[in-house]
């Protein structure tokens, strides 16, 4: 009986198969020939195609997707030479990806360090990677270390390990890349959606994304994103808000304008973690408490302030921890006799170990980073021919960034401008696929940057945290290392020729590039690529008196 149940039930779905086609294309009003063929012949069916209702933001499989991040052309994912991960945009939301450190989730060697509680650019095997948005840089970092990455404008990701090939250009990162694709307006029907994520430790975050097409020839899309949110480390807390447009015009068949921009506003604060870190602190959650027991400093008797415990005058040629008496203890931190540790170290009297809670942090209460970040795009193709594209894309982007932790360190980014433009001439045969072109960049970038007065492990968590603040201290600013910064009262920087980090630059780069295919089977294949890039940078010292300068032009060659 289950033999016979079995056998009807295959049958009967043989049947909805077979006759489904029929159906359709009785409801399309396509007459169906029902003649049976003579018999020995062989009756060879129309061939009919199966269409997905799926939108692609809703595709998850990578072959469905349309890929062109590696070499610039449309690629079948299957047949690139390369380890790639798509995450199409219901991923994103369905694992909810929203920070670089969760790439990880999808993909291996993608691990990313909090890097402060700011990471900007993601890990990839190990370095910091490459960022694009839409095949062009659109973030520059030495550390990675940044503005939190807005996920608002993106559609899907696809993570590249490995260096970017010719298209894209040389980078000093060479573990791999990530190129974000932007949301794309709706051509077919007006569509939206509005979402909310409330979670725990105060997560609070919303969107409104909405597209229509104008007509037959325009479409557009907007996209909101905000958060309100706290965090699980004490006084922790993001506050970010997001605007994203795009327009896409279609005038005629053969050309197609894509234009996007975005403006993302930032308030948080990063995370330093707890300091003071032991065995019995990971293992067991006990603190080692006690503050500073410096001496005041004596400009009379010794050239820098300070002597060591054997009395010697501390110099630059002999840095050493202060020795001497005491001073009066000022505050719960005693913050007035606080030193940079360059190049007299702190003197720490420690008293017990305590238990203390996972949630605390190093952090002064106030202490925040703000940013802003504009960017706008252009993308123009024009289809010469079914075997002939030319691609312009245009990118610019504005970064501002002020980091005041008051334990200590600052940054102001004041401000950095980037901007690239690619024509990519797109060549297909059936043998063999050339991308070859021309890219032009233009960086310019005022930094200033001081971590020479960082004495992180002089404070004590269980005190005041209100006191966590070089501000009070009578070594602060230390004259050798932290100078004013121009239309920024109060804040200072350690001048570049020390850190390397402060500057005023700026970069040209002219590259020509050229990347093929060639396809000796479906099974084999030659991927050759070259550029040559023309570098020239301009890199002013903003800080010193007499504004020292360096200028270098190099040829940097780059192929795979």
């Amino acid at each position: 009986m289950k033999k016979s149940l079995l056998r009807m039930s295959l049958a009967m779905l043989v049947s909805a198969s077979l006759t489904g086609p029929m159906l359709r294309a009785q409801q399309d009003n396509t007459p169906v020939d029902n003649s049976e063929p003579p018999k020995g012949e062989v009756l060879e069916l129309e061939r009919f195609k199966v269409t997905s209702d799926v939108s692609t933001d809703q595709l998850v499989l990578p072959i469905a997707r349309p890929f062109s991040s590696v070499f610039g052309t449309d690629d079948n994912i299957v047949d690139v030479p390369r380890n790639v991960t798509i995450i199409s945009r219901q991923q994103l939301s369905d694992i909810n990806i929203n920070s670089v450190l969760d790439f990880s989730k999808l993909t291996s060697s993608a691990y990313t360090t909090t890097n402060f509680g700011a990471p900007a650019n993601p890990s990839i095997r190990g370095q910091t990677a490459d960022l694009f948005i839409n095949g062009v840089r659109g973030r520059i970092t030495s550390n990675g270390n940044g503005l939190p990455l807005d996920f608002n404008a993106v559609e899907s990701v696809n993570i590249v390990k490995g260096p970017a090939t010719a298209v894209q250009g040389t980078s000093m990162y060479v573990g791999g890349f990530v190129d974000l694709v932007t949301k794309r307006p709706y051509f077919d029907v007006a569509k939206g959606s509005v979402s909310l994520t409330v979670g725990s430790y105060s997560q609070k975050e919303w969107t409104v994304d909405y597209g229509a097409p104008i007509s037959k020839e325009a479409a557009y899309r907007f996209s909101y994103s905000g958060t309100d949110s706290k965090g699980y480390s004490w006084d922790y807390y993001n506050k970010n808000h997001s605007i994203y447009g795009a327009v896409t015009l279609r005038p005629t068949k053969d050309y197609e304008l894509f234009v996007t921009a975005t403006a993302a506003f930032y308030r948080y604060t990063e995370n330093w973690g707890i300091n003071r870190v032991t065995q019995d602190l990971i293992d067991n959650g006990n603190y080692l408490t006690g503050v500073n027991s410096n001496a005041a400093p004596d400009f009379a008797r010794f050239p820098l302030g300070f002597q060591d415990s054997r009395g010697q005058a501390i110099t630059f040629a002999n840095l050493n921890t202060i020795g001497g008496a005491a001073a009066p203890i000022s505050d719960p931190q005693n913050s007035k006799w606080v030193t940079s540790g360059f190049p007299a170290g702190n003197r720490v009297i420690f008293g017990p170990t305590v238990k203390i809670s996972r949630h605390q942090r190093l952090l002064k209460p106030g202490d925040h980073s703000t940013g802003r970040e504009f960017n706008a795009q252009a993308i123009q193709t024009f289809t010469i021919s079914p075997t002939l594209k030319v691609t312009n894309n245009s990118y610019a982007s504005y970064t501002a960034r002020n980091t005041l932790s008051s334990y200590y360190y600052s940054e102001i980014i004041d401000p950095s401008w980037f901007a690239e433009n690619r024509t990519e001439i797109v060549l297909t045969q059936k043998a063999w696929t050339l991308n070859t072109g021309l890219d032009l960049r233009y960086q310019r970038t005022k930094a200033y940057d001081d971590y020479f007065f960082e004495p992180a492990n002089v404070w004590d968590l269980t005190k005041d945290m209100r006191f966590v603040n070089v501000y009070n201290s009578v070594n602060f600013p230390n004259p050798f290392t932290s100078l004013p910064i121009p239309g920024w009262p109060g804040r200072y920087a350690t001048d570049g020729i020390q850190n390397g980090d402060t500057n005023d630059s700026k970069g040209t780069t002219f590259g020509p590039f050229a990347q093929g295919t060639y396809r000796i089977s479906e099974e084999f294949s030659f991927v050759l690529g070259g550029r040559l890039d023309r570098f020239h940078a301009d890199v002013t010292e903003p800080l010193l008196p007499n504004r020292p300068h360096a200028s270098i032009s190099v040829w940097i060659p780059n192929y795979n």
